[in-house]
């Protein structure tokens, strides 16, 4: 028999049955008992047989009975973008988001990205990615950041230690002194020590060239010029430091100018000259 030829005996009897013949005939021939214009149509043009027709439908019946989302639209509002992501995913309330904890954030940088996620609708799943994303480069940037502040400080200290040299232990407890009397209340050293500052080889610096102004107990190497003075106590000054200088000139600091409190000495020196009114000396 012909692919497209009859089968004999094509009609069935009341509870009977179609013979293998009659079933692949049918199958291959369903567009014959159509109407031609649905046959014809174009989206029936990729079915061969009936077999293909009759699953492509029961797919497209199960799709028809599952919750659909629509396209996203240009014109779309607010509300509907609301509606769309809720859907794919996006909390009801900001506080919903599961996000993993990370080390060094805060509840309150937790509650500010719940927070902004949720105003750009981000669904549960797209909001937990971007979190841990985000973590994860904060947390490389604070390690390097900690890394290089570490040496930034071992820097200035071996620094400070190279200008005061032997000195530095004894310049750091004089420094120590000055301040006890400068800051009776403790209110400038909790501060500094609240603030990092204390940790600062810089500040140390400075709060020595501060305190040296006031320290009763000078340390080896202190060139500080006592306040206030007038030009005799300069004069006096003048006086006691070339004395001093002359009684070792090449160890001093004044005549040593490898020692590290030779600019120290010459510049003390200056302030002197300038207080007792003399161009140099």
């Amino acid at each position: 028999m012909g692919e497209n030829e009859t089968p004999a005996g094509l009609t069935v009897a009341e509870g009977g049955t179609l013979t293998d013949g009659q079933k692949e005939f049918i199958n291959k021939n369903w567009r014959g008992a159509v109407d031609p214009e649905h046959a014809s149509h174009a989206s029936m043009a990729d079915y061969s047989d009936l077999g293909g027709l009759t699953k492509s439908y029961i797919n497209q019946q199960k799709l028809i009975g599952s919750d659909k989302l629509p396209l996203p639209q240009k014109d779309w509002k607010t509300e509907d973008w609301k509606s769309f992501n809720q859907k794919i995913g996006m909390p009801a309330e900001a506080k919903d988001y599961k996000l993993t904890a990370h080390e060094g954030i805060s509840e309150a940088d937790i509650d500010w990205f719940r927070n902004a996620v949720h105003e750009n609708m981000l669904s549960e799943r797209q909001a937990s990615k971007l979190w841990d994303s985000m973590s994860t480069r904060n947390a490389g940037a604070r390690e390097e950041f900690t890394n290089k502040n570490k040496t930034r400080l071992e820097d200035g200290y071996k620094a400070l230690r190279e200008e005061w040299g032997t000195n530095y232990d004894a310049m750091v407890k004089g420094t120590n002194k000055g301040l006890q009397r400068l800051d009776g209340d403790g209110r400038f050293r909790k501060f500094m020590k609240d603030s990092g500052l204390n940790k600062e080889p810089e500040m140390l610096r400075f709060a020595n060239k501060i305190a040296q102004l006031f320290n009763e107990d000078k340390a080896p190497g202190d060139t500080r010029v006592p306040v206030p003075m007038n030009a005799q106590q300069a004069e006096a000054q003048i006086r006691k430091m070339h004395s001093d200088a002359q009684k070792d000139p090449k160890n001093h600091p004044l005549y040593n100018k490898k020692d590290p409190a030779h600019q120290d000495a010459v510049d003390k020196l200056t302030k002197l000259a300038t207080l007792a009114g003399k161009a140099g000396v």
